[in-house]
């Protein structure tokens, strides 16, 4: 598993995705754990971190206002509020992309297009 490519992708990607209960206990999904910061902070922690910051996105089970924040390697956290601005619980669900291995791409050589490049090297006479 740990060699397989997420479809679609110009790079090597990994996906995590979870569903939370609104007690903090994971209801889908393996690769993290959650904990409870209540009121209404949960903390998602990857049991494996990202090579670089992913992207996450979550969506709540409730009606509520929310925000995903903190995203770094090893996790995130996401924030509950009523629509009256109090602090609430609710469960979750959420996806995290990311790469798989650290990107070690460099910009071509100023006096090196890339090959196929419509633009000639330039010359040095």
């Amino acid at each position: 598993a740990g060699d397989l490519i997420a479809p679609g992708a110009d790079e090597a990607l990994r996906i995590i995705r979870g569903n939370v209960n609104s007690n903090a206990t994971v209801a889908h999904g393996s690769g993290f754990t959650v904990a409870n910061f209540p009121p209404g902070t949960y903390a998602v922690f990857f049991t494996r971190p990202f090579a670089d910051i992913p992207t996450v996105t979550a969506s709540p089970d409730d009606i509520v206002l929310y925000n995903v924040d903190s995203v770094t390697t090893s996790g995130f956290t996401v924030k509950f509020l009523t629509p009256s601005g109090f602090d609430a619980s609710s469960g979750f669900g959420f996806i995290a992309i990311g790469p798989r291995i650290r990107s070690r791409t460099r910009a071509p050589h100023a006096s090196h297009p890339p090959r196929n490049s419509p633009h000639p090297a330039p010359r040095c006479e």
